[in-house]
């Protein structure tokens, strides 16, 4: 955030010095987090010299991050361009809201922040992006199988060669895999064989098939199956009509 002291209760200096670096076997002088403290007017000369120094070192081997509601990675709000680089920004009002009870009010929540860009992200060898809880569902969603937009930053990662989401069950829940896993192929293809028709995704077929088309359960038919990616549910369970009253 800026300005924040490096001290205080909500800043990110201090969140990763109790959370890691005061854990590790870590010289101070090999931590880079972007100064908050700084005259406004010398932002931006730290900004670029924050961008000359990743590329003095080598490049970031592994990038870490999470997702905001708005799909900001690091704190690149809806608009961020591919190409952008470290700089101060405006946050969002969700990500204001987010952080209200962190700063016992969102008019305590600044309004700016210094962040590397997507462009600066995305440079990385390997990015990992971690999600939890059933709050970042949909923009998990977004930014996964959504289109890659600039309103949704973390879209961009589906261009990285080595993007990894890790995501627990609650903020997966609405990608295709959780939702509708046999439009990305046979189930008992998967890992382990972990997807089988069994009750429970015939009955989740069948609801997600009724809603698609708009239609009564018992008035699906077999070409209702056949044309929405159903074939295999079709050749395990037989006639539409038997699948229709389970």
């Amino acid at each position: 955030y800026y300005p924040m002291q490096p001290n205080e209760l909500q800043s990110y200096v201090r969140f990763m010095n109790e959370n890691l670096f005061d854990h590790i076997d870590i010289d101070q002088a090999n931590v880079n987090i972007p100064d908050g403290t700084l005259p406004e007017e010398e932002v931006l000369a730290h900004c670029a010299a924050y961008e000359q120094k990743i590329v003095d070192l080598g490049g970031v081997d592994i990038q870490v991050l999470g997702i905001g509601r708005t799909g900001h990675i690091g704190f690149n709000e809806p608009g961020s361009g591919r190409e952008s680089r470290t700089r101060m920004i405006t946050l969002d009002k969700k990500t204001r809201q987010d952080a209200a009870s962190d700063f016992f009010g969102e008019d305590y929540v600044p309004r700016r922040a210094i962040t590397m860009g997507v462009g600066t992200i995305l440079e990385a060898r390997q990015v990992y992006m971690l999600a939890f809880g059933e709050g970042k569902a949909k923009v998990v969603a977004e930014a996964i199988e959504g289109p890659v937009t600039p309103i949704v930053a973390a879209s961009f990662l589906q261009e990285h060669d080595n993007a990894v989401a890790v995501l627990d069950e609650a903020a997966a829940d609405r990608l295709t895999r959780y939702q509708a896993p046999w439009l990305l192929g046979p189930l008992s293809s998967g890992p382990g064989g972990v997807f089988e028709w069994n009750d429970y995704w015939t009955r989740k077929a069948v609801i997600w098939l009724a809603r698609k088309l708009n239609k009564p359960i018992l008035k699906l038919t077999e070409e209702d199956y056949n044309e929405d990616g159903l074939q295999e549910l079709l050749a395990k369970k037989g006639r539409a009509y038997d699948i229709n009253l389970q």
